[in-house]
């Protein structure tokens, strides 16, 4: 009697710690080596009669990585395919044991999407994503208890980035990575990972991709390899990927603190929108025997390693208190700046000086442009001798590797001694401050349109202010570059503002500013500037011949860079679709018999309008030829011919 088993071997993400390593993740390219090994044991091996495996946990190309070579391998040879898995395949098998010997080398590079500015949130649309928004056995959108942790932490964001930031940030600081909960697998869902407050990291990645979906965006399940100084090895890792409209996927690991990047140090194996897919398969068949398949063995190490990460961005260290008495608390303020024209999400850490309260990580997101503070309170050590100097280098480094250095004096013959509660009120009162300014004044500006043409001249960005607090602002001034204007903005009044931009010297993004009696507010407009739609063919193929009575398939995928209207796709001239809007990338498959080009010469053609209405249309000569016509067909063909 035949007998057909199928094993699922589950392989989830687990992590030996959440230290961020600056020795190997410092760099911004890496060749890694990475091998992946199983076993498979057979019991009564004779009695199987063929074997075969699907592998889905392995390096693939993606935008921030490339897999330079490949070895494919087992013992005894398998037949082996390759399409989205790795398939191998035994048809006779005489021993009892099987071997997979997997080798890859892999280019990393920090995976950071270059976001120029601002998406709108809440999302209008997610038109293609709607399987990364459900639920499954782990991921809980519809859980209330997650869904209203996601709404106070998205309450009054209008800004994607901050959004997923805020949510990748609270989860990173509010979840404990509990090493008593190891697993090769998540178990625990969103709901008991928030109330429990602890999880592995993929339990932290399900938790943080059920608050973004819950929320309306689109966020999927990513598992590989990543590099922590803990072991100082790699180990399996899980972290999430959101969706951004107009950018693509962006990488989040709350797990690692790094919101809206993840460092050289991860290599990307698989990706999905339900967090418990299988890695690995195995089915067979057999008239007596067992298959008892291993683990995955997964080995990584770093071949080369070149550049260092570096972004623009400005940094200054400011002790707010200095020569103070040994015993004091000394605020140190953080000055950002981001010289960049796009967001980064910036991990800012003290890495030498006296002991740091709390920890010595502070987290950031800066927009392009902007400039942010964040602070720290260092205890001085106390009982040291009197008449001594005594010195500390302060040193702050970014993750990006930028630094700024300060000298903190300490002596007892000092005057100044600040306690721990008069330093926390000079921070407060700062950061206050700053809250009451950005708080009084309501400010926002927008473009008058998404998307501009090369074609067209000029474009126009549209400014409100209202104030909203009980102050009249006099002298202020609101400025796009050197076009400034001057106003001012008495209580409850709401102001307009307009200023033009010649598309000739455009930038990726602008910032206006709003000054003036002690208040800075910056607001961020992205500037879309595309030559054309410009819809592209690509993957097109069909059968070069075929016979009059036979059929067959033109397949094609159409790309645009923007949405057009009223597409029209011709075959030969026959109108076979029509879309009213069209955006992205669609495949098309158009079923056609031979006798249909025996009288038409064969051409595919497309055409659009643009946002503005301009018409734009192209064709695509198609190489077909309709053999092993009968005698009538050329008679139908003539006649056809002169009518």
């Amino acid at each position: 009697m035949l007998k057909r088993g199928v094993i699922l071997l589950f392989l989830f993400i687990i992590i030996g710690g959440i230290a961020y390593s600056q020795d190997v993740n410092e760099y911004s390219n890496l060749r890694l080596n990475v091998s992946i090994d199983s076993d498979i044991n057979l019991v009564n091996g004779e009695g199987i009669r063929n074997l075969e495996t699907g592998l889905k946990f392995y390096p693939r190309d993606y935008g921030f990585q490339k897999v330079i070579s490949k070895r494919i391998d087992s013992n005894p040879k398998a037949v082996v395919s390759e399409n989205e898995n790795i398939k191998y395949r035994w048809d006779k098998l005489d021993s009892d044991k099987v071997e997979i010997r997997n080798n890859f080398v892999v280019d990393t590079t920090v995976n950071l999407q270059k976001v120029k500015g601002k998406v709108k949130f809440p999302l209008d649309s997610v038109e293609g994503n709607e399987e990364y928004l459900k639920s499954d056995e782990l991921i809980k959108p519809d859980d209330e208890k997650v869904k209203n942790q996601a709404a106070r932490l998205a309450e009054g964001k209008d800004d994607l980035y901050d959004v997923a930031y805020e949510v990748a940030k609270w989860t990173n600081e509010n979840i404990n990575y509990n090493l008593a909960t190891l697993s090769v697998e998540a178990k625990k869902d969103a709901g008991w990972v928030l109330e429990n407050k602890e999880g592995v990291c993929s339990e932290l990645t399900v938790l943080y991709i059920s608050m973004m979906r819950s929320l309306g965006v689109p966020a999927k399940f990513v598992s590989g390899v990543s590099y922590t100084d803990l072991t100082n090895d790699f180990g399996n890792h899980a972290w999430a990927e959101v969706y951004f409209p107009g950018y693509g996927w962006v990488a989040f690991d709350p797990t690692y603190g790094q919101f809206g990047l993840v460092d050289a140090g991860h290599v990307k194996m698989a990706e999905s929108a339900n967090s418990k897919e299988s890695s690995v398969s195995y089915s067979w068949k057999a008239v007596s025997g067992e298959v008892n398949p291993g683990e995955l063995k997964i080995n990584t190490d770093v071949l080369e390693n070149t550049g260092k990460v570096n972004y623009n961005i400005g940094v200054n260290g400011d002790l707010l208190s200095n020569k103070v008495k040994p015993g004091s608390f000394v605020p140190l303020e953080v000055q950002l700046m981001n010289n960049e024209d796009f967001y980064l999400p910036v991990n800012v850490y003290l890495t030498s000086g006296p002991k740091v309260i709390e920890d010595n990580r502070r987290s950031v997101l800066l927009k392009p442009g902007q400039k942010k503070n964040v602070f720290f309170l260092i205890e001085v050590p106390d009982g040291l001798k009197d008449n001594y100097l005594y010195t500390s280098e302060i040193i702050v480094k970014t993750n990006f590797g930028n630094e700024a250095k300060g000298l903190l004096e300490y002596a007892t013959n000092y005057n100044v001694k600040l306690s721990k509660e008069e330093a926390e009120k000079r921070i407060n009162e700062l950061l206050e401050d700053d809250n009451e300014a950005f708080g009084e004044v309501r400010f926002n500006c927008a473009s008058e349109k998404n998307v501009y043409y090369e074609y067209e001249d000029n474009g126009g960005i549209n400014c409100k202010a209202r104030n909203m607090g009980t102050k009249n602002f006099n002298d202020m001034k609101i400025c796009l570059d050197n076009d400034c204007k001057d106003f001012s903005l008495r209580v409850s009044e709401e102001r307009e503002f307009s200023f033009a931009f010649n598309l000739d010297k455009i930038k990726n993004s602008f910032v206006i500013v709003l000054t003036g009696e002690g208040l800075v507010k910056h607001s961020y407009v992205d500037i879309t500037v595309i030559e054309k739609p410009d819809v592209s063919f690509n993957d097109l193929s069909y059968p070069g011949e075929i016979n009059y009575k036979d059929s067959g398939v033109i397949n094609f995928t159409l790309n645009s860079k923007d949405i057009v209207n009223g597409l029209d796709v011709f075959i030969s001239g026959k109108n076979v679709f029509h879309i009213d809007s069209f955006s992205d990338a669609n495949e098309f498959n158009v079923p056609f018999d031979g006798s249909f080009f025996m009288s038409r010469k064969p051409g595919l053609k497309i055409s659009y309008f643009d946002r503005n209405g301009v018409f734009y249309e192209k064709e695509e000569i198609l190489n077909i030829n309709v053999v092993n016509a009968p005698w009538y067909a050329d008679v139908i063909k003539f006649f056809k011919g002169i009518f």
